[in-house]
């Protein structure tokens, strides 16, 4: 059922977004389910921050789709941004739920190293995260509109994070998934109503 769900989307695909958004979109279907989920998740904790480039797929395929295949440094840059985010937006939903990946024996950072240890690294994630961001406004690729949520998104989104390094546990990773997550829809949305508006 999957396999012809993803042979029909892969067919609408091409036909609407172009070979190279398709393929790009495979790409990642592919990542996602024979890297990540078959090989890395079941086998090591840091299974995410590999896996985790899965996410950047949907980034280029939809540039891809936007501009006619073409790639620009700001789209490799927007997909570095969501690799970079991958690992403390994950980290703080598996510390949430630690206890269920513990029981069902697949080793996510929080599960088999601690709330703590987790914490510390999804707030250098966020940093790098944030730190990445900024790459667009270096040539121009994004403007104004961006670099304010860039900037000010980015930065509340490392005080989540080290808030929660101060006090690790559910409830304050429960916040920093929330707080990941309208991240990525602040700087995404602020980059479309930039490039828009050029």
């Amino acid at each position: 059922f999957g396999l012809a769900l993803l042979a029909l989307g892969q067919a609408l695909f091409a036909a609407l977004a172009g070979p190279i958004a398709a393929g790009l979109a495979l790409a990642g279907a592919a990542w996602y389910v024979l890297v990540y989920t078959l090989w890395l998740k079941p086998r090591t904790p840091w299974n995410i921050v590999l896996g985790g480039a899965a996410g950047s797929f949907p980034t280029l395929a939809g540039w891809a789709a936007a501009t006619g295949g073409r790639l620009s440094p700001t789209a490799w840059a927007l997909a570095l941004v969501v690799f970079l985010w991958t690992p403390a937006h994950f980290w703080a939903l598996a510390t949430v739920t630690a206890r269920d990946y513990r029981r069902a024996g697949v080793p996510m950072l929080p599960a088999v190293a601690g709330a703590g240890p987790a914490a510390a690294r999804m707030l250098r994630y966020a940093v790098l995260t944030l730190a990445a961001s900024l790459a667009p406004l270096a040539w121009g690729g994004l403007g104004l509109v961006y670099a304010g949520a860039a900037i000010g998104a980015g930065a509340w989104f490392v005080a989540w994070c080290a808030r929660h390094r101060r006090s690790p546990g559910p409830r304050t990773a429960g916040a920093v998934f929330r707080a990941s997550g309208t991240y990525l829809l602040a700087i995404f949305a602020a980059a479309v109503i930039d490039r828009s508006l050029r």
